[in-house]
């Protein structure tokens, strides 16, 4: 969670000059998380996606991103390299048991597509509901708050389609 809220204070601070060294650490942020949970990549690609289209300088923003989380995933490649015996062997070895495999959902269980709204009640109190289905509703008016709402919807979405669920997994939406 930490490196995905320095992923949103990052772009914000992207938007507010543009700067290429300020992309690069929008992508660096981005990678942090990803390294920290592989499926916070759909945060990070939710993250490139609003900087697509709220950045005035659209090619300055992906090059930078692009190039700071590659920066990332090539660190965690040599790391996997010399831990594993092969580059990205960790993502790869997450990737085929959780995906392929179907690992998680045949060792841990299966849950509907709606686990996470019949439990909503469970995790996130009512009263932080109403604020949260607002701040969503504001980003189509407001732009800017679209950095943190499409990264979130993104991700919640993920963990939604996936057969194994575990309220643990939505806390960074929480």
């Amino acid at each position: 969670i930490p490196f995905m809220l320095a992923t949103v204070w990052a772009a914000e601070r992207y938007l507010d000059d543009e700067r290429p060294a300020a992309a690069i650490l929008i992508g660096i942020c981005a990678g942090l998380a990803w390294v920290m949970r592989f499926q916070s990549i759909t945060f990070g690609a939710g993250m490139g996606l609003a900087l697509l289209v709220l950045s005035q300088r659209r090619m300055l923003a992906a090059f930078g991103f692009s190039a700071g989380f590659a920066i990332i995933v090539a660190a965690q490649g040599v790391l996997d390299l010399a831990t594993w015996g092969s580059f990205l062997q960790s993502f790869r070895k997450y990737v085929d048991f959780n995906l392929i495999q179907d690992g998680a959902a045949r060792f841990f269980g299966r849950s509907p597509w709606d686990f996470y709204l019949k439990r909503f009640e469970l995790v996130l109190p009512a009263m932080l509901l109403y604020p949260a289905a607002l701040m969503l509703l504001w980003s189509f008016w407001r732009r800017r708050e679209l950095l943190l709402a499409l990264p979130l919807v993104l991700f919640a979405a993920l963990h939604f389609w996936t057969p194994h669920k575990e309220h643990r997994f939505l806390f960074p939406v929480y």
